[in-house]
């Protein structure tokens, strides 16, 4: 599309302001109105997510008042509108019909930079974010010194603060203020790189310099007027990470400190949200239920009801709460048919009427309802998540988890397994990916594999999992599972030592960098330990065994503590310090009792390093 930059500067005030005045004149000020009316009615629709009442508003804005100036500008608000709102389609849509159709306009040049800076916003928010800084870098030299620039910079450093790219949103951010330093967007950039560095406190779940970052954040913008909305959406994370005592107190703040603001009537309805995940985080269902009608109650015409309902609904689907689920899944597509998340609920319901087949043992039932599923549901984003709950039923039949706590049958195991595969190859193999889904779908099957014996086709989808999805959320059980993949396969002898060793390394490794507090890393700092001591490099078997230690509070009762110290002093004794292995072996000699089955050699091993340290001969 070629750029047809409008520059007014050139011409004499007077001329414009006459142009201006012919427009008016031309159209009345009847008609004015009548425009005016008729773009606050579609910017209501919008603002209420009512696309199809917002489309038939703007279309018959632009039919009724074809051709002026005034209706050139109330669409290029209304495309702005729905740019904010990620309806990128109609936006491109509207700002192009601007360009093409009002051509001399001030608003066709904003429009040609907004059709633009639309593909960009949208490559972010699908989270292709290369081709997003390729065609932000070629806006940025196509636009340069374009006067709607700076809001440009701003929109743009905020999708990439939206998804969590930080490092990027802060250079955009950066850019504004540098380049357009009294622009209204460089002072809202301030404010912008600010927040996103409190959010990235909280996404690296390093919540005490979070919480010191945003009292800060709070004083260094008190009188900011757009400090409720920042402090809502930082708010927004916090409940991310299921900080929902936390987050209350901030929608709280709000509530107090800005009671007139759209932000405060969000965070009262956050507020009533965030009281039914602290009954769900307690386990107290029944409480949570009492909290969801009272939800229901003060905020029916809330039109954030329905999305909340639904992911509040997804909750007790998660705690195979399946009754519940359903219920509440039936409601919101009996009295929300016009919200989106109405298709998602009855696809929850399907969802479960196939989980109570299987829970039922009618397997070859369950496969046929789960091939009409997904026939019925094809192309709806939430249908790999639904497929992918149907196959987690049946490795929890397998393992004994969720529903089928206690009822796993060990003559059924690898059936049940297999089946876990067959139902999520349909996600890989048949769905279009949607997000986290397909990394879920390798790491199940890649889970399954390893549990039936086929370590090789185990790593090869545990290690996509990990490609596709760097933050997923077992991804210290990905990286622990491919080390004990490997392990195997070597004790099998289907690899070599010189192949299996270094990845198996890599793999623990992996755990103890990236997932420091998971529940693996001091198993894996174990794994490693052994592995550097039957190679003959102590010292690296001492740093892991020691690492382990370290967290001596929350090992202290860990099984394999005895096992741990035991091995430490075997570390230290091949290394040559013996009186660290004394001091070890007495550790662990008050940690067992006296008729343990260890007490007797670990006597014998003090005794043995004494007689060397005092120069008589011992046998080790």
């Amino acid at each position: 599309m070629a750029k047809r930059i409008i520059i007014f500067s050139s011409f004499p005030l007077c001329i414009i302001l006459a142009a201006v005045a012919v427009v008016f004149v031309g159209i009345g000020r009847g008609q004015q109105a009548n425009i005016q009316s008729a773009k606050t009615q579609a910017l209501s629709f919008i603002e209420s997510r009512k696309w199809s009442q917002a489309e038939a508003a703007v279309n018959k804005l632009i039919t009724d008042f074809a051709g002026t100036t005034e209706t050139a500008d109330a669409i290029y608000e209304i495309a702005e509108s729905y740019e904010i709102a990620s309806r990128f389609e109609e936006a491109e849509r509207h700002y192009g019909h601007i360009f093409s159709n009002s051509p001399e306009t001030l608003s066709a040049d904003r429009s040609d930079l907004g059709i633009e800076r639309v593909k960009v916003l949208d490559l972010i928010e699908t989270k292709d974010f290369n081709s997003a800084g390729i065609a932000f870098d070629k806006l940025n030299a196509d636009f340069k010194g374009h006067p709607d620039m700076a809001f440009t910079l701003y929109w743009v450093a905020e999708r990439y603060e939206r998804q969590s790219r930080f490092e990027e949103a802060k250079e955009v951010y950066q850019q504004a203020i540098n380049d357009f330093p009294d622009d209204l967007y460089a002072n809202k950039s301030q404010m912008g790189s600010a927040r996103a560095e409190v959010k990235r406190l909280i996404m690296s779940q390093k919540f005490e310099q979070a919480k010191e970052a945003l009292d800060e954040f709070i004083n260094d913008f008190a009188d900011n007027p757009d400090l409720a909305e920042s402090l809502y959406w930082i708010t927004e994370r916090l409940k991310r990470f299921d900080r929902f005592e936390e987050a209350k107190r901030y929608y709280e703040q709000i509530v107090e400190d800005f009671p007139d603001t759209v932000w405060a009537e969000k965070s009262r309805f956050c507020i009533a949200r965030a009281d039914v995940m602290i009954h769900f985080m307690a386990q107290d269902y029944n409480e949570a239920n009492e909290a969801i009608d009272k939800l229901i109650a003060d905020f029916n015409d809330n039109p954030d009801l329905p999305e909340a309902l639904y992911w509040l609904t997804e909750r007790f689907e998660r705690m195979s709460r399946f009754e519940e689920a359903k219920n509440y899944y039936q409601y919101i597509a009996d009295n929300y048919p016009e919200s989106t998340y109405a298709g998602y609920a009855k696809l929850g319901v399907s969802t479960i009427d196939v989980i109570s087949v299987i829970y039922a043992g009618d397997y070859n039932e369950a496969d046929i309802a789960l091939d009409k599923l997904i026939e019925d549901y094809n192309g709806s984003p939430r249908l790999a998540h639904c497929v992918f709950v149907i196959g987690e039923q049946y490795y929890n039949l397998a393992t004994g988890q969720g529903l089928a706590q206690g009822k796993e049958d060990e003559s059924k195991k690898e059936e049940h397994f297999e089946r876990t595969i067959a139902v999520l190859d349909r996600i890989i193999n048949e769905l279009p990916p949607f997000g986290e889904e397909l990394a879920e779908a390798h790491f199940f099957t890649g889970s399954s594999y390893f549990e039936l014996g086929n370590y090789n086709k185990a790593i090869e989808h545990l290690e996509i999992t990990m490609a596709l999805y760097p933050d997923y959320r077992f991804g210290w059980s990905a990286y622990n599972l491919i080390g004990e993949c490997y392990q195997q396969l070597l004790y099998l002898k289907i690899v070599s030592k010189e192949v299996a060793e270094p990845l198996m390394e890599q793999a623990y490794q992996s755990v103890i960098e990236k997932y420091p507090k998971s529940c693996l890393a001091g198993h894996c700092q174990i794994k490693l330990g052994e592995f550097y001591l039957d190679m003959g490099r102590f010292d690296d078997a001492i740093e892991y065994f020691e690492s382990f230690l370290d967290n001596a509070d929350k090992w202290e009762n860990h099984v394999r503590l005895p096992y741990v110290l035991y091995r430490l002093g075997s570390a230290y004794q091949e290394a040559g310090d013996l009186e660290s292995a004394k001091v070890t072996f007495e550790m662990l000699l008050e940690k067992v009792p006296p008729d343990h089955k260890w007490t007797n050699a670990i006597k014998k091993r003090i005794e043995d390093i004494k007689k060397i340290q005092n120069g008589s001969t011992g046998s080790l």
